[in-house]
């Protein structure tokens, strides 16, 4: 029988496993503190269990992650890390960037995209398939394992491979599990989710969790040009889009951020400049 990856059970889900091992429940927050809060990665370490259940633990979980395949170094601090997958030995991205004592991660949750935009490097490879909620996570523990103690990790950027919209189960499952106070304690106005633009996904998670930022990969002010960077924009365009974020239930004092990626001669005239701000008035 194959093993349960633990770093993608919320403490709800890890509760119903424990008990399903004959374990008491309040069991749970202790196991949730070692491998979210702690680090841990063997189950010999949670001194505060039994031997026989530390056994039973080991038995049933997996506390693997994705391991480091390669690292690259930019002069101002910034690290990008190659992951391979437990799963299937697949390869993504994660990527660290420093601001003082600060640091915010970019999280991938696809292997490779199957968007297709014109001006993205993930965009060539095509979707292999999605990460699970323990491959999204285990992201988050192999960047902090890379950092010197006077680091950490503050906030968090869906920016990486993929399409988090097209994935969000997952990715809403992994934002509740790194925000457990019990394990990594991030806060949810930490971390934002971007999007080229995937509405029904936008309506969701507004539904489901407004309080992360959103973030929005809008890169031409015309359906002319967006369709032909952005294939996504020939199913939702950008009347549509604008829409979507008219109406998305934004908590006091927050913004949705505007990335706009400049290409010569493509959406970079003096006209676009001009269009940018009657787009999100």
């Amino acid at each position: 029988m194959s093993k349960l990856p633990i770093h993608g059970l919320t403490l709800e889900n890890l509760e119903e496993q424990i008990q399903a091992l004959d374990l008491e429940p309040y069991r749970a927050r202790q196991i949730f503190s070692w491998v979210h809060g702690h680090g841990l990665t063997d189950t010999a370490g949670m001194t505060n269990l039994s031997k026989a259940a530390r056994s039973r633990l080991a038995q049933a979980f997996s506390l693997d992650g994705p391991t480091v395949d390669e690292v690259q170094r930019a002069d101002d601090g910034t690290r990008k890390l190659r992951l391979k997958l437990q799963r299937d030995g697949a390869m993504i991205e994660t990527v660290l960037i420093p601001a003082d004592e600060k640091v915010t991660q970019c999280l991938s949750t696809q292997v490779g995209c199957g968007l297709g935009c014109r001006f993205c490097a993930t965009a060539s490879m095509g979707l292999s398939r999605n990460l699970t909620t323990d491959e999204i996570v285990g992201q988050v523990y192999a960047g902090r394992e890379q950092l010197p103690d006077d680091k950490r990790i503050s906030n968090l950027v869906f920016m990486g491979m993929g399409e988090p919209m097209n994935n969000l189960d997952s990715v809403l499952e992994a934002v509740q599990i790194l925000c457990t106070d019990l394990g990594a304690n991030f806060s949810p106005r930490r971390i934002t989710i971007s999007t080229a633009g995937v509405v029904p996904g936008i309506r969701e998670l507004g539904q489901r969790m407004p309080q992360v930022g959103l973030a929005i990969s809008l890169n031409a002010t015309t359906d002319e040009v967006r369709n032909r960077i952005m294939p996504v924009n020939r199913r939702y365009p950008l009347k549509t889009l604008m829409e979507a974020l008219r109406r998305y239930p934004l908590p006091r004092r927050r913004r949705i951020t505007i990335e706009y990626v400049l290409i010569r001669d493509l959406n970079d005239s003096d006209a676009d400049a001009r269009q940018i701000p009657v787009l999100l008035h």
